[in-house]
């Protein structure tokens, strides 16, 4: 009689392979599995190197932007307030020591006045400008006719542009197509500077058109001006601080440099964008651009 012994299940050669494939299978899946873990963790690291590399560039930026202004204001202490301070000082000491006649009296007069509006103008944009960057001036956003608006900063303005003999014209958009939401005191000083700056630097006897229209979602404002114009190599720097261009006013008047940086920081505390387009001796038109508000 033959005994044919038969081994159990785990000890056959089949058992052991699928055994074998199972464990082979296993230990990749679990190998497979750390590798995209490790993946994971390193596209994360990699996510958080490149944003700590761009919070880092951010602050070198800001603390280089911090560093030129910081020169740029040594500078305007050192020449922009230097210079009508030695002015006021020189005409003072004049009238202090001499007997000067009429005529020359009214002159230094004149001379101390002019610095003094000057300095005062400075010290107020340098203050407009530090409250605006730092984020402490508050919109009170009302409903306002920016044609309206226009109307009313034009008469303002126009006696200055009639001593220069200059004539300023409108065209005004009617009805609701000029209402915008926004500071009325804020959005007068922005227009307000675009209308010196065009009475500033015009020839006397020339047309200044302002204007106010609706262009689909927005409402432009806009001051053409046909005079010195602004050469192409200095258009780009326009609305940044401090930026005294080719262009000279044709009168006595003067210029601190941060009156565009101010309308630039205004409009766009409103929602809204500036431009400018020039030629040299044909003239410029400044504007800004705000949302149009379909309410009152």
């Amino acid at each position: 009689m033959t005994v044919t012994v038969r081994p159990f299940v785990y000890q056959t050669w089949a058992f052991i392979l699928a055994v074998t494939v199972l464990a082979a299978g296993g230990a990749a899946g679990i190998y497979r599995y750390r590798i995209a873990a490790l993946r994971r963790r390193a596209a994360e690291l990699e996510r958080d190197v490149e944003e700590r590399t761009r919070h880092l560039q951010v602050e070198k930026e800001r603390a280089e932007r911090a560093n030129s202004d910081k020169g740029e204001l040594m500078h305007v202490v050192a020449h922009d307030l230097k210079n009508p301070l030695t002015s006021i000082y020189g005409m003072a000491n004049m009238m202090h020591q001499d007997e000067l006649d009429a005529e020359t009296m009214r002159f230094s007069t004149a001379a101390i006045l002019h610095s003094s509006e000057y300095m005062m103008n400075l010290i107020e944009d340098l203050l407009n400008v530090e409250a605006m960057e730092s984020g402490r001036i508050t919109l009170k956003r009302t409903p306002v006719d920016l044609a309206a608006l226009a109307g009313y900063v034009t008469a303002m303005t126009g006696q200055r542009a009639e001593q220069k003999g200059q004539r300023i014209t409108l065209d005004l958009c009617r009805g609701d197509d000029a209402m915008v939401l926004g500071d009325t005191e804020r959005l007068f000083q922005a227009m307000e500077n675009y209308i010196s700056n065009a009475v500033k630097y015009s020839p006397h006897g020339s047309v200044i058109e302002v204007s106010v229209q609706r262009a689909g979602a927005m409402v432009r404002f806009a001051v053409l001006d046909h005079g010195q114009g602004i050469p192409e190599e200095d258009q780009p720097k326009l609305f940044r601080k401090f930026q005294k261009l080719t262009p000279r006013p044709t009168g006595d008047e003067s210029s601190t440099g941060l009156g565009l940086s101010i309308v630039k920081l205004l409009v766009e505390q409103h929602g809204g964008s500036v431009g400018a387009v020039s030629a040299p001796d044909i003239g410029s038109t400044f504007f800004f651009d705000l949302p149009y508000h379909t309410g009152r």
